[in-house]
């Protein structure tokens, strides 16, 4: 437990002296620099959620094929056991 309170102390004085470092260099900052830094984060976020959607898209689109070619197999097999029969 001790290990676990040392461990959360730690990262918050990390996340502290990040704050810090953070306010220290944006101190200077003009309105028109602070837009353009939102606008450029939201971007890379933006981005980065259609690579995610992209990505998702791919796989359901190829589960769906699996899942007819199974369906397909099945169909044809059980025709194939009937005429067995």
């Amino acid at each position: 437990m001790a290990d676990w309170e040392e461990k959360s102390k730690q990262r918050f004085e990390l996340n502290q002296r990040y704050l810090e470092h953070f306010k220290s260099h944006r101190v200077d900052y003009t309105d028109p620099d602070i837009q353009m830094e939102i606008l450029y984060t939201n971007w890379l976020i933006k981005d980065a959620t259609e690579k995610t959607r992209k990505n998702t898209s791919t796989i359901v689109t190829i589960m769906a094929i699996f899942i007819i070619i199974s369906l397909l197999v099945s169909v044809f097999g059980a025709l194939g056991a009937i005429s067995l029969i």
